[in-house]
C-alpha cells in the first residue's frame, strides 16, 4: 500500500463528526432495516465512522463481529485494522500502515506467532495487499492468504470480506477457484443502503466507485486450515 494511506485515519476521524450528524437524522427520519443471510436475519450496521450504513460496511460488520465474538480473544486475530474503530476489542490486530498501541505494524507476510488461531479475520483488506503498492505485487495476496492459513489452529477458520470490482485480478483470481476458498458467499447491492445474498452471476460484473460511492457487490470467503 502506497503512502496516500497514512492519513486515511485521522481523515476517517474528521469525516466521524460529519456523518454523526448525518446518522442522526437518519435515525429520526428512518427506521434501521435487516438483512438476511443463510435464512437469519441481520441488522445493517449503523456507525459514523466511515459512514457504515452508506456502504458495505452494513454487512461486513454484523456478519464478522458475531465469528469474532463467538470465540476467546486470545484465540482471534484481525488482518487490518477495522473492527476496533466500533467495538472495545481484546483480540491480536496487524496492521502494516496503522500504528496505534493495540496494533502490530507489520506486513503479514513478515509476523512469526509462535501461537495458532481458532479465528481469523479481515475486511475488506485483502484486495488492497499488493495492488496499492508501489510497484504493484502481483499475486502478493495469495501469498498473504497462504501465510493466514499457516496461522490456524487444527479446526480453525479465516473469515474475509471483499469489496468486488475494486482489484479486478482479485476478483478473476476469485471467481475461477484460484484462491482455495472453501466456501464462497456473495451479496449484492440493490440500493443505497440495501443489500441481499446473490449468486456470483449476480455480482460477477460488480463495478467500485461507479453508480455507488464504493462497490455493487460483496464477498465473504472462508478457508479452513490447510
Amino acid at each position: 500500500m502506497s503512502d496516500k494511506y497514512v492519513g486515511v485515519p485521522k481523515l476517517m476521524d474528521t469525516a466521524k463528526y460529519i456523518y454523526s450528524i448525518l446518522l442522526l437524522f437518519r435515525r429520526l427520519y428512518q427506521r434501521p432495516s435487516s438483512f438476511v443471510f443463510k435464512n437469519r436475519e441481520y441488522e445493517y450496521f449503523e456507525h459514523p465512522y466511515n459512514g457504515t450504513w452508506m456502504n458495505e460496511r452494513a454487512i461486513e460488520i454484523p456478519l464478522i463481529w458475531e465469528e469474532v465474538q463467538s470465540h476467546s480473544p486470545d484465540r482471534v486475530l484481525e488482518v487490518g485494522n477495522v473492527l476496533s474503530h466500533y467495538f472495545i476489542v481484546e483480540h491480536l490486530i496487524i496492521d502494516k500502515y496503522e500504528h496505534q498501541s493495540n496494533v502490530i505494524s507489520e506486513d503479514v507476510l513478515d509476523v512469526d506467532f509462535a501461537q495458532k488461531f481458532d479465528c481469523i479475520v479481515s475486511i475488506s483488506t485483502l484486495e488492497h495487499v499488493g495492488w496499492d503498492e508501489i510497484p504493484r505485487v502481483p499475486g502478493k495476496y495469495i501469498k498473504a492468504i497462504e501465510k493466514i492459513r499457516q496461522l490456524l489452529s487444527a479446526n480453525g477458520k479465516f473469515f474475509a470480506t471483499i469489496p468486488l470490482g475494486y482489484n479486478p485480478c482479485f476478483d478473476q483470481d476469485l471467481f475461477n477457484g484460484k484462491l482455495g476458498c472453501d466456501q464462497v458467499y456473495y451479496f449484492q447491492r440493490l440500493t443505497k443502503y440495501l443489500w441481499q445474498e446473490a449468486s456470483l452471476d449476480q455480482v460477477s460484473e460488480s463495478q467500485y466507485g461507479k453508480k455507488y460511492r464504493t462497490t455493487e457487490g460483496m464477498a465473504l470467503c472462508i478457508w479452513s486450515k490447510k
